[in-house]
């Protein structure tokens, strides 16, 4: 019997929407970008326009993994203002984890470089929070921070530059 599958652009957008919309339910002005343009997939700010914020997001479609492939863009990406939101959707449930694009971007370098120091293929870089990513990182609170990061987005006071 063949699985049923979905295009991997449409779980990605899906992904994209859910972000939106969450962002836009704690008060944040969110908007995506457009498909398959470089750049991040959703720009956020507040509501006076003293704050913003650029979110890359990736998702993955059925799964209980704890990790996601950022590739070699998720080796180079990032700001002071840069976030990617990693998401999970199982039976239509939503789950998200954030993360500064600047650690993941350490842990995406560190990935890469553990596994060509092993001689294992690649898949890209990766980040996550399972024990192979709390070791490499030396970080036990990935999953919990990630989670808590996400969960306050934009509702704590957000300093001037």
């Amino acid at each position: 019997m063949k699985k049923n599958t979905i295009n991997p652009q449409l779980v990605g957008e899906a992904g994209v929407h859910f972000v939106v919309s969450a962002l836009t339910l704690k008060g944040l002005i969110a908007v995506a970008t457009s498909r398959n343009v470089k750049g991040p997939d959703v720009i956020v700010t507040n509501s006076d326009g003293t704050w913003f914020a650029a979110i890359q997001v990736k998702t993955r479609l059925n799964t209980k993994a704890k990790f996601w492939n950022v590739g070699d863009r998720g080796m180079k990406w990032g700001g002071q203002n840069c976030w990617y939101v990693f998401v999970r959707i199982n039976n239509g449930e939503f789950e998200a984890f954030m993360e500064k694009a600047e650690k993941v971007k350490k842990c995406a370098n560190a990935d890469f470089d553990d596994v060509k120091k092993r001689r294992k293929k690649s898949f890209g870089a990766a980040w996550g929070f399972g024990p192979y990513f709390a070791k490499l990182l030396g970080d036990q609170k990935i999953e919990s921070r990630s989670r808590s990061q996400w969960k306050d987005f934009g509702l704590r006071k957000v300093k001037k530059a």
